[in-house]
């Protein structure tokens, strides 16, 4: 489950020049340095294969995962190892800083007099070069306890995808946070939490000999910051749950014990995930405890930074809208129905009231209303993307209806472009099929079935995109 804030409008005022670095060092970083770490290790790999190293070191390494109870990589790497498939298995065997250290307790009387001198060679060659490696050499590793790392962890990332969704992360948040305290305590703010989560980190790992990478500890501690900030100030928030997603309005401060819940609950149910949550958990709490402690130094800096971006309209809007929500929660329709005419007269482009105001207008059963209203969300959404599935649900809604309206050729066009994009391919199927009988056409359904086309054959249906194709290929013949 994910929860982040979605308020905070951008002020060149105060442009958020901390934020914007923070990511441009990481992006570099990750991009200009860590990227090489693949190649590296490709050619550690190689020098390991053609050694004596494999072979000495292969029964030793799956002892030392049982006993370290990591039974499930155990059994599937001696599978592997079994099949012939050695190459997979030998990245495991010279990265795992765990094995590392069983390996530099060893001594002769381990290996015998003949071959410890091979294998110590051999093996410090390997070490060596793998201690260069940016997550190892930079990670941090509690069983090693480098000062320095608890610095330099945030700023290494697993991946592309970890990189990303950090980044997203710390440009929602970090844009409220450093516009309140402003650019030069938000860095401080910043990196002082992410060495506190590390701490927490290590509290719990302290024995742990996998490298902790990545800003999520930090960028925890600015959602942390965000919440004691705002205290009950009500905030917009983006919500996702699965493939489930929407906003919702609440109290900024009611959010940071939600945060916490969550990861505690991560924590518990996926005690092997290589997912930080004590990181996370720990920046949480050091971010709100920071600003709970210094808010009074802190927040005076750019105290009416907390209300940039929120309009006198905005209030209004937000008041009209919640007024209106509450009539419909009482049951009061139609006192809703005439809040809702009237915001959507005041905010003609604002489909969230039109929305609403649709579904008020199916319980009057006003079909003229419905129809109007159906056909202007269809046009709205198909530009907005957080509301294309929940266009698409209203789509096939509506046209359930006994009474509705013929959908205009053009827009239906849209809409089928829009679904293919989302991935409603059964949707799209019906909706060509019904283009398709329709005697006007357009050249734009040729782009239409093209893409249904591609899509179906991306998602390892080659005989329906042979089919589309063809109905691409035919029509657009009939327009030369």
């Amino acid at each position: 489950m994910i929860i982040i804030p979605a308020e905070k409008a951008l002020d060149w005022r105060r442009a958020p020049v901390v934020t914007g670095l923070l990511i441009i060092v990481n992006l570099l970083v990750f991009s200009l340095w860590q990227s090489y770490d693949a190649q590296k290790l490709e050619d550690i790999t190689a020098y390991y294969r053609s050694s004596d190293l494999p072979e000495m070191e292969y029964s030793v390494f799956i002892s030392y995962l049982y006993q370290s109870r990591q039974t499930e990589l155990a059994k599937d790497i001696e599978t592997r190892w079994d099949k012939g498939d050695k190459e997979s298995i030998y990245p495991y065997i010279i990265s795992d800083l765990g094995f590392i250290q069983t390996l530099n307790r060893t001594d002769i009387s381990f290996w015998g007099g003949e071959e410890y001198g091979t294998w110590l060679k051999q093996h410090q060659i390997v070490e060596k070069q793998i201690r260069q490696l940016s997550f190892i050499k930079y990670g941090l590793t509690p069983f090693e306890n480098r000062p320095i790392t608890y610095f330099t962890h945030q700023f290494l990332h697993g991946d592309w995808s970890h990189l990303i969704g950090n980044m997203v992360f710390l440009a929602i948040a970090g844009l409220g946070v450093e516009a309140a305290i402003g650019s030069f305590h938000f860095f401080i703010a910043y990196i002082v939490c992410g060495i506190l989560s590390g701490f927490t980190f290590t509290l719990f790992n302290w024995v742990g000999t996998t490298p902790l990478v990545g800003a999520s500890g930090a960028i925890s501690a600015v959602l942390g910051m965000y919440a004691a900030i705002y205290e009950l100030r009500k905030i917009r928030f983006f919500y996702s749950i699965i493939v489930y997603f929407g906003y919702f309005t609440a109290p900024a401060l009611l959010i940071l014990p939600v945060w916490i819940v969550i990861e505690v609950l991560h924590w518990i149910l996926n005690p092997d995930s290589p997912i930080a949550y004590s990181a996370h958990l720990g920046g949480l709490i050091a971010g709100s405890g920071i600003i709970f402690s210094l808010k009074r130094w802190l927040i005076r800096i750019d105290k009416e930074a907390l209300e940039t971006g929120t309009t006198d309209e905005t209030r209004e809007y937000r008041e009209q809208l919640n007024d209106a929500l509450k009539q419909l929660a009482a049951f009061n329709f139609d006192s809703a129905k005439k809040k809702f005419t009237a915001l959507e007269k005041q905010y003609p482009d604002d489909i969230t009231v039109k929305i609403q105001h649709y579904h008020l207008e199916k319980l009057f059963r006003n079909q003229k209303g419905i129809n109007r209203l159906a056909f202007e969300i269809f046009q709205q959404g198909i530009q907005q993307t957080p509301y294309l599935q929940q266009i698409h649900d209203m789509y096939c809604e509506y046209l359930s209806q006994e009474e509705s309206a013929a959908v205009p050729y053009d827009l239906d066009i849209k809409l089928l472009l829009a679904f293919i994009n989302i991935g409603q391919l059964d949707t799209a199927r019906k909706l060509t099929k019904h283009l398709m009988t329709d005697p006007k056409k357009d050249i734009m359904l040729v782009k239409a079935l093209n893409t249904l086309a591609s899509a179906l054959e991306r998602q390892g249906q080659p005989d329906d995109a042979y089919h589309f194709q063809g109905m691409a290929n035919e029509l657009q013949s009939s327009f030369l």
